[in-house]
């Protein structure tokens, strides 16, 4: 017996030494507490950190505010009725804070293979005044210089809108273009996803050389082309083939690009949806070897951490939604946050679980993270 128990004691060990995720499942969740916004008994739906560092952009579900909370003083600064999409909006902030813009978001957002076409909203985010509202586009930028709006509709048009006066200023097309674009830093590229082109396939050697995949490169596959903002001239095609993008996002120091991707349902495995995020050195245009999956059923939300040394991602665990922080060179998992209902055991008048959908922000430092859960904002100590 004794034998038997020291061989289980010895597999426990091997196992938990070479599975990091056991060793992080964290009990009481570590160090955290739950943060009320205001009077907002509705649930929250997204998370945004202004770019002073203080200020934070929390959207809510069913057509209620969205509200300026100051993280210092834990006090509601201003709140305004915008969006009012049943399920709430993805908020972004552009680069100096002056605007916000609003992404619908969706209680079932996945269709499967589709292309996706939501409503936007850009509002000033000291006036609350409304400056674009617009549907039925894939895909919405606000530049650097906070004068225009990049939006991408049609499958192929992309245009630029000057926010001020409303109007369009011009526009090209990507042949085939799909769900998303993305305007780097400094305001001088535009990244579009889009269906591979077969002349570039005909010169790609990973194409030419397996015969048996074409099919799948073809009908499965996307790229990601890169344009001049000022020429409208394709500069480049990222040498990457990903599955359908529906996301991506130039990392704020300009150095990386962020392709979030979800595999064709054909390509899917028998375990439920995955998606990925992968990585491009967006000053070269080459791949970098990082990659971060998620099981989330809803769209994840990802972020890389200001000092670039983490990168976090929502996904589901076995029950219920996680937050997922990695080691951003090394991809090692080093904490996990699980969302279960066991956070609202002790609850006060209005505090409710989410329905799985999780957004959050890494505060300055990267020592400490805001996350949304049903009603409240869970105020996570990382302790790394």
């Amino acid at each position: 017996m004794n034998r038997i128990i020291k061989s289980f004691h010895w597999v426990f060990c091997v196992f938990v030494a070479f599975h990091p995720a056991v060793i992080l499942a964290q009990g009481p969740n570590f160090d955290f507490e739950k943060v009320k916004i205001g009077e907002a008994k509705n649930m929250l739906a997204w998370i945004a950190l202004a770019p002073d560092g203080n200020s934070i952009a929390v959207s809510s579900a069913q057509s209620f505010p969205l509200y300026i909370f100051n993280w210092e003083t834990k006090q509601v600064e201003n709140q305004f009725d915008v969006g009012n999409w049943y399920a709430g909006s993805r908020a972004i902030y552009s680069q100096n804070g002056r605007y916000v813009l609003l992404q619908q978001l969706f209680y079932l957002d996945y269709a499967p293979n589709k292309d996706k076409e939501v409503n936007f909203e850009v509002f000033d985010s000291q006036t609350g005044q409304s400056m674009l509202n617009f549907g039925d586009y894939q895909d919405a930028r606000i530049t650097p210089d906070e004068k225009y709006l990049v939006t991408l509709n049609g499958g192929v048009r992309v245009a630029i809108h000057d926010i001020a006066t409303r109007k369009e200023v011009r526009s090209f097309s990507v042949p085939q273009a799909t769900n998303s674009l993305a305007i780097s830093t400094d305001g001088k590229f535009i990244a579009v996803s889009h269906k591979t082109y077969a002349e570039d396939l005909l010169n790609n050697p990973i194409y030419v050389n397996n015969k048996k995949n074409r099919p799948i490169y073809e009908n499965y596959k996307q790229q990601v082309s890169v344009y001049d903002f000022e020429t409208e001239k394709k500069l480049y095609t990222i040498d990457a083939f990903y599955d359908l993008i529906y996301r991506m996002e130039y990392t704020s120091d300009g150095n990386y690009l962020l392709v979030y991707s979800i595999p064709h349902t054909k390509l899917q495995g028998p375990n439920g949806r995955k998606s990925y995020v992968e990585v491009v050195n967006a000053r070269t245009g080459e791949p970098l070897r990082q990659s971060f999956g998620s099981l989330s059923n809803y769209e994840p939300d990802f972020k890389l951490s200001h000092s670039n040394k983490y990168f976090g991602i929502t996904s589901l665990g076995i029950k219920f939604p996680e937050l997922h922080i990695y080691d951003f060179e090394t991809n090692e998992m080093v904490k996990r946050f699980e969302l279960s209902y066991r956070l609202f055991e002790k609850t006060d008048e209005g505090e409710f679980p989410g329905d799985g959908r999780v957004s959050f922000i890494f505060l300055p430092g990267d020592e400490e993270i805001v996350m949304t859960f049903g009603s409240r904002l869970i105020h996570w100590k990382l302790d790394l």
